[in-house]
């Protein structure tokens, strides 16, 4: 036998090796693996022509010709070749005489034959059937039915059942009365037999005219809607009443006790947060609470954010300080809120003074703050400011607008002491942090000045004026 040889070194291919087989030259060129991976051909191949590879290379089926014996079959003894033997065909499968446990429909009259159980074997003893004979008019002697011909099962008493529920009950549950229930509960002997087993069902309770049970009757009954998985849930609307208690004032109520809001008070700030709350995030913002004011008519300069709210390029920006100043009130009256990154255009080189932060304020700090600018005024500006809140947001309406009685005279002791506190408490916050400030430029300043003393012989004295 010949070997395959590589076209480009003209070495034999041994036939245990891979060899590749040019697809587009007009006569058979061979390559060794070899040849082909540095890319050595001759005569007309090229490397851009399609190859095809043989992983066992054999021998040159061509020259068979110089064999004596051509007639002789080759095999390759490297090629793993097994006999493929179709199995066995199976057995013709045996008609069956009994119907199945469970089927569509009844299996035809012909061919439906009564199924032996452990259950019939007892009903079909010589003595069960002397002594329960049926009846000649019913359906159970019927010679055309003869599926029906097996005897009815034993009562349900003393059947046994299989109580998939017992095994789940809670061990509280013991002495609790058992649940009438109309689905049926199969024993585990049902499945060989198409007749259901229910379970027993409670006996109702039997009542004399004297002992008729008292309680609520069906039409004293009345449910609540049930609510459908898809249907969005109510909208708000700013025209409802807010008096949602079985029993709704009918009068204005006291606002304030020892400096603190009564809860009437505090409902009805609860309703004015909500409408101010448009967006149902249960914080307002900056803006938000701004507008809160604009609507008591506060002027620029009593409206802390709006205040600092001016722009000033190259220096700062107007947001950052505004939301710098008003955090820090809130921080020193005490007012409930949350920080939320607002995103700040940078104006100059120095990072925001709030941190890109601003402060959010709270349903808690909300009723704070507005009860403490509202009722610490000395004059009626709170009392007006008050009914122009419950005018504009339409809360408590059908009370018409606060009477003056209703308001107290002059702010509440407890209140005026608690603001004196606080706002001394700022004021000494506020100097300790100017004065931290201060110190601050000062070692700066003097860090420059020794610099600038160690690299000249000349000394200089630098006053800087703040």
């Amino acid at each position: 036998m010949s070997l395959f040889r590589c076209g480009a070194c003209s070495e034999s291919i041994p036939e245990t090796k891979a060899r590749l087989r040019c697809r587009n030259c007009s006569l058979p060129y061979d390559l060794c693996t070899n040849c082909f991976m540095v890319g050595n051909v001759s005569h007309a191949h090229q490397l851009s022509h399609e190859t095809s590879l043989i992983v066992t290379s054999g021998h040159d089926i061509a020259a068979l010709n110089e064999l004596k014996h051509p007639s002789i079959p080759i095999a390759n003894p490297y090629a793993r070749r097994r006999t493929l033997n179709a199995p066995p065909s199976l057995p013709p499968r045996p008609e069956s005489q009994t119907a199945l446990p469970y089927h569509q429909g009844p299996p035809p009259v012909s061919t439906q034959q009564p199924i032996p159980s452990p259950q019939l074997a007892s009903y079909q003893s010589p003595q069960f059937q002397q002594n329960h004979q049926p009846n000649s008019t019913s359906n159970y002697a019927s010679p055309a039915l003869n599926y029906q011909n097996a005897p009815p099962p034993p009562p349900p008493s003393s059947q046994p059942v299989l109580n998939y529920s017992s095994a789940y009950s809670t061990p509280n549950n013991n002495n609790a009365p058992a649940q009438a229930s109309s689905t049926p509960t199969f024993s585990p002997q049902s499945r060989y037999n198409s007749t259901p087993i229910y379970a027993p069902q409670p006996t109702p309770p039997q009542y004399n005219a004297q002992q008729l049970p008292t309680g609520p009757t069906p039409q004293q009954y009345n449910p609540q809607p049930a609510i459908t998985p898809g249907q969005p849930p109510a909208q708000y609307n700013p025209q409802q009443s807010t008096n949602s208690g079985m029993n709704p004032p009918t009068q204005w109520q006291t606002l304030q006790v020892s400096g603190k809001p009564t809860p009437f008070l505090e409902s009805c700030l609860t309703e004015v947060f909500k409408r101010v709350d448009v967006n149902r995030a249960g914080v307002l913002s900056p803006e938000q609470y701004s507008a809160f004011l604009d609507v008591q008519q506060y002027k620029r300069e009593e409206d802390v954010w709006k205040k600092f709210c001016v722009a000033r390029p190259h220096v700062y920006n107007g947001e950052d300080l505004a939301d710098y100043e008003l955090r820090s009130t809130y921080e020193s009256f005490g007012i409930e809120f949350k920080l939320q990154t607002r995103n700040i255009a940078p104006v100059s080189q120095l990072p925001p003074i709030s941190g890109g932060l601003m402060p959010m304020i709270t349903s808690r700090g909300f009723i704070d703050i507005t009860f403490i600018e509202l009722f610490s005024d000395e004059t009626p500006l709170g009392w007006q400011r008050m009914n122009m809140i419950l005018r504009h947001y339409g809360v408590r309406r059908e009370l018409g607008d606060i009477p003056r009685d209703v308001w107290p005279a002059t702010p509440p002791e407890e209140l005026k002491r608690s603001v004196a506190v606080m706002s001394e408490a700022a004021r000494r916050k506020a100097v300790n942090a100017v004065n931290a400030n201060k110190a601050k430029l000062d070692m700066e300043a003097l860090g420059r000045q020794n610099a600038i003393d160690l690299i000249d012989g000349t000394r200089r004295t630098y006053y800087y004026q703040y």
